[in-house]
């Protein structure tokens, strides 16, 4: 692995070798000019020393002074000892030194023989001698001198061509260090720009880059390293957005699941309150005028209790769908209650209003088929109108909610849509205390059961009795069963409440049993009860917890309340005539098709309305009912029992047509237990032998 650290620091430690190497050669050159400087000098002054010989031989061959010949040995003298420091000399000068000291010896030879030369002739010859050998001496250091300079230029090259080669070196050095770098720089720049663009276009996956040199690939691994670090950091980010993003889409869903009704996808109750608060802020900054529909279905609960809630359920959601496709695009529908839905209509006129709310009627109205069965379900609307009925939201819905129950309370009048007017809110007063009783007496257990008895016209003999429901208000009155008992069944609080009732009943009936009294107490049933499927289980349970005959418990009936929900009803009371029950048909000749119902239920008895039996005395047209409704039971072989024998020309009447059974004021009202316990032991309280 190739550092580039290293390189550099090598690269900088040869090119400062290089340049300790420049400096010590250039002070090696100078030093070497010197020093031939200093020995060109010392020549020099050699020479003016060997020059001086001349001139000390000359003066002592003239004169044969003493002093010159002393001066010349001590020039001598000077010459051997200074021509020693050249022996040190790098250059080897020992040739040139060895000349110089034989001639310097050939001298003192000849100064020798100067001395002791006799004649002029031979003092002659030994000064041509030394004069020669002083002119040798001379040339010989003048050689000396020229091949010191010579040696120096040589040293001197040669360093000159040492450091040009260190030069060049240093230059080559550099520039393939220069190379090296920008190519082992360059390739991974283009590598690291690669895997920048890489990451810049979200591809963080790991790299392949590498190189040789160390730094670059510490670099290389750092990279990768924080390339993981961001991948990662990436991934959290994006699993941070998708719990962000599912977070939000839950807190959207939760708002959905809090503003949005399960069952049906409309807006809920809390959500409808939201958007008339703006729609009436909205009326009111830009002076708008909307209208508010509220819608109940009638008799809903029987269809839970007679096919079920998935039934109940399924009708609702249909219904849902449908005004949300024919709905006006302008109507915001909302599901408040149960089997209550709201609309906020943003519309001017009244009769738009009333059409759309026809029309919202139509479409709860048309038949849905389910398991094979077509279910249909009627409605009651109330409309009311901003700003005209009220300017707040409370008093918005409660006009709105007000009408709505008057429709329900005067289908016939209103056809089930009814816009509000001033007048209802006392009706709507009225029903509402109506309901507050019937709820309180639900809650307390508050109904009772009252008995009236049934006879045997013939004997007064006590034969059986009618059970009859009473609901006692709070102010101590009791209410009258024709406003309370439609509630319960419009309700369908009927249901619990009638099975409350045959509890009671059943249970009196022992009572009376233990007083020796063994008749039958006959109980009216509602068409609610006889919608569901469960009643006829019920009913055969409970009397048999009770140990009693179904024969003890004789059901009433209307023939209005049949025809309501008719091969429904019909069934279950076949079902109850073959578990043992007895039917009667109570008001018979009030209702519709009452022919066509005999022919269809085992009836074992008819009841003759009280109507017929009051104007019997003054109608003839009655008297002739009466007598078509003794011929037809005694045609069919069914009991026959007439109401309403409240006086004893009443029962004369039942008398001459020979109706067995007879019931009314004149035998007894109806009377609570303890009344009735009493009226039994009294013996006093009905004088038969008053009628004859």
């Amino acid at each position: 692995m190739i550092s580039i650290k290293r390189l550099v620091i090598g690269y900088f430690a040869v090119f400062f070798a290089c340049c300790v190497a420049f400096f010590l050669w250039y002070e090696e050159k100078n030093d070497i000019k010197q020093e031939v400087i200093e020995h060109q000098l010392e020549l020099f002054d050699l020479s003016r020393r060997a020059g001086q010989l001349s001139m000390l031989v000359a003066d002592y061959y003239l004169s044969g002074s003493e002093r010159a010949l002393l001066q010349w040995q001590r020039v001598v003298s000077d010459l051997n000892s200074r021509l020693v420091q050249f022996e040190a000399h790098p250059m080897d000068l020992q040739p040139e030194i060895r000349e110089l000291s034989n001639l310097v010896r050939q001298l003192n030879n000849q100064i020798s023989l100067l001395k002791s030369a006799q004649t002029d002739q031979a003092k002659h010859w030994s000064l041509v001698n030394l004069i020669a050998l002083n002119q040798d001496l001379v040339e010989a250091m003048q050689a000396m001198a020229t091949k010191l300079e010579h040696w120096s230029q040589l040293q001197e090259s040669a360093i000159s061509r040492a450091q040009f080669v260190a030069l060049i070196g240093s230059v080559a050095l550099f520039i393939v260090l220069a190379v090296f770098l920008l190519l082992y720089f360059l390739s991974p720049m283009s590598k690291l720009e690669g895997e920048l663009q890489r990451i810049g276009k979200g591809d963080l996956s790991p790299a392949n880059a590498s190189s040789e040199i160390s730094e670059w690939q510490s670099l290389f691994s750092q990279f990768d390293r924080m390339r993981e670090e961001l991948r990662q950091l990436v991934v959290n980010r994006k699993e941070l957005e998708k719990e962000v993003e599912q977070r939000r889409f839950a807190e959207l869903a939760n708002q959905r699941l809090a503003n949005t009704d399960s069952l049906t996808g409309l807006p809920n109750r809390r959500f409808f309150y939201e958007m008339l608060s703006n729609e009436l802020a909205q009326a009111q900054r830009y002076e708008k005028r909307f209208f508010l529909l509220f819608i109940d279905f009638d008799n809903f609960k029987q269809v839970n209790d007679s096919l079920g809630h998935s039934a109940g359920d399924m009708l609702l959601s249909t219904i849902a769908k449908r005004l949300r496709a024919d709905g006006d695009a302008a109507a915001q529908i909302a599901r408040i209650g149960g089997d209550e839905f709201a609309v906020i209509l943003s519309c001017d006129e009244e009769a738009k209003a009333v059409a759309f709310a026809q029309h919202i009627k139509q479409i709860i109205g048309t038949p849905i088929e389910y398991q094979h069965q077509s279910i249909s379900i009627s409605s009651s609307l109330g409309i009311a109108h901003y700003p005209q009925d009220s300017e707040g939201l409370e008093g918005l819905v409660s006009r709105a909610d007000t009408a709505m129950y008057f429709a329900k309370n005067n289908p016939g009048s209103t056809r089930g849509v009814a816009v509000y007017a001033s007048m209802m809110g006392a009706t709507t007063r009225e029903q509402f205390q109506l309901v507050d009783e019937v709820n309180r007496a639900i809650r307390n257990d508050g109904f009772e059961v009252w008995l009236q008895p049934q006879f045997k016209v013939e004997t007064r003999e006590v034969t059986g009795f009618e059970a009859l429901i009473r609901c006692q208000s709070k102010q101590g009155d009791y209410l009258p069963p024709s406003r309370f008992v439609p509630y319960l069944e419009s309700s369908g609080e009927i249901v619990p409440v009638g099975l409350q009732l045959v509890e009671n009943v059943l249970a009196l009936q022992l009572k009376l049993r233990q007083l020796g009294l063994e008749v039958p107490i006959s109980l009216n049933v509602s068409a609610v009860q006889l919608e569901r499927e469960a009643f006829v289980d019920e009913l055969w349970e409970l009397v048999t917890l009770y140990k009693l005959a179904p024969s003890d418990l004789p059901l009433e009936l209307t023939e209005t309340a049949v025809f309501k929900n008719e091969d429904v009803i019909i069934g279950n009371l076949n079902r109850l005539h073959q578990r043992g029950f007895e039917l009667h048909l109570d008001d018979f000749g009030t209702g519709n098709a009452s022919l066509d119902l005999i022919r269809k239920v085992p009836f074992s008895a008819l009841k003759i309305d009280q109507t017929f039996v009051r104007g019997a005395l003054d109608d003839p047209a009655c008297v002739a009912i009466i007598d078509a409704t003794v011929a037809l039971a005694k045609g069919l072989g069914i009991e026959l029992i007439m109401e309403g024998i409240e006086t004893p020309a009443h029962l004369s009447l039942a008398h001459a047509r020979q109706v067995e059974y007879g019931q009314g004021y004149l035998m007894a009202k109806p009377m609570p237990e303890q009344a009735l316990f009493s009226w039994l032991e009294d013996a006093s309280f009905f004088d038969r032998n008053a009628v004859s």
